[in-house]
């Protein structure tokens, strides 16, 4: 475990003029749906913390010999469960899958076996804790689960209608799911909301796409539809309306639309560059052959949330650091608050394309997948200060 680390960062303060007189939030309804109104700088709402401080705590890097050891290489994706405790789920194993670690970076022990028998799985693609503390895991090409306890024992498996994907767990017994279907040459992307049954109570909203295969044009940075979600609400957003998050509760109400003005942003010469060259894989150089880039950048590009109910939107627009890009943050009610910069993503595939990353803000803590230099994934673990 490396040394714990007490340097604080400051990642950014927020836009906000102490001079300025507190504002009054923009909102209004339309068709019952309360739409609140944001603008190109943060509102200033008294008692609303104006700057967000990380002091950093440790990290798990899968490049350190002990880790290695453990046989911990690699890093598809993670969860934190209420006391702190981290659970890493890898892409590919012949050894074990899933691996946990205390809340201070201890290694505790791992699971999950290779397998195509009961408890075991071939890919490993998911790994989630449920309110009931259950840990989840999913390979994503089988329509069913597994379910372990806190140990690492198995439990059981849980089949699903439709090869869904879990996204988040909510309140009552609910899951935020996605799934995908259509023909050949087109597909059609969904998010929305299952019961215990694991069938899907309400959809939430949708995305079609042509296949890139058989389309005469590949439309780059077009078709970006995310999605987040706290216990009690869950945000959808599709960049094609603009910079408009969609607020459900568990029962899928549409009850809050979030929007903001952004600044155009130009497509980056660096992404034009990466298209310009032809690359080796035929099926990657056949989609660089019928690319065509958007007028301009999407307005974000990926959703996570807080315990407190934040909304933490990360956009196109580069921080000081070139390697971090700046999140719009909004309170619980919508209200834009703060900006900041985070990393979480990482570099992969033969145009260099950067992929975004999971982070999950839970206890007052920020778990953020990272990828180093070196292109060994980090998991670094940050206290989160408000002022």
């Amino acid at each position: 475990m490396l040394k714990r680390m007490t340097v604080m960062i400051f990642l950014s303060a927020c836009l906000v003029f102490s001079g300025m007189a507190q504002q009054n939030i923009d909102r209004a309804v339309e068709d019952g749906v309360e739409i609140v109104s944001n603008h190109l700088e943060p509102y200033k709402i008294k008692g609303e913390p104006t700057s967000l401080i990380l002091e950093r705590q440790f990290s798990i890097d899968t490049e350190q010999d002990d880790i290695v050891e453990k046989g911990l290489v690699d890093i598809e994706t993670f969860d934190v469960d209420s006391e702190g405790n981290i659970y890493l789920i890898r892409w590919r194993s012949n050894q074990n899958y899933i691996y946990k670690f205390d809340k201070t970076g201890r290694y505790l022990l791992s699971f999950l076996r290779q397998g195509q028998g009961p408890g075991e799985i071939e890919w490993g693609g998911t790994v989630l804790v449920w309110t009931s503390g259950e840990i989840m895991a999913k390979d994503p090409s089988k329509k069913k689960i597994l379910l372990y306890d806190p140990q690492g024992k198995f439990i059981r498996e849980a089949s699903l209608p439709t090869n869904t994907g879990f996204e988040a767990t909510l309140g009552n017994e609910r899951y935020l799911v996605s799934w995908q279907a259509g023909q050949s040459d087109y597909r059609t992307n969904y998010f929305g909301i299952s019961g215990p049954d694991f069938k899907i109570i309400k959809e939430l909203g949708k995305m079609g796409w042509p296949d890139t295969r058989s389309s005469p044009r590949v439309k780059l940075l077009t078709y970006i539809f995310v999605s987040a979600a706290t216990k009690d609400a869950v945000f959808i957003g599709d960049a094609q309306k603009g910079y408009e998050i969609e607020v459900f509760d568990v029962n899928g109400k549409l009850f809050r639309k979030i929007r903001k003005k952004s600044k155009p942003l130009k497509i980056p010469d660096e992404i034009k560059e990466r298209y310009a060259k032809p690359v080796d894989n035929p099926a990657a150089e056949e989609i660089r052959k019928k690319a065509v880039f958007p007028d301009r950048m999407p307005p974000f590009r990926y959703l996570f949330t807080d315990d407190e109910g934040r909304l933490y939107v990360m956009t196109w627009e580069k921080s000081k650091d070139p390697k971090e890009y700046m999140y719009d943050i909004f309170n619980a009610q919508g209200a834009f608050i703060c900006r900041t910069s985070l990393g979480n993503y990482y570099i992969e595939g033969p145009f260099k394309r950067e992929w975004e990353t999971r982070v999950v803000a839970r206890g007052g803590y920020l778990y953020s997948l990272f990828e180093k230099e070196s292109g060994y994934k980090e998991l670094v673990v940050h206290k989160m200060v408000w002022k």
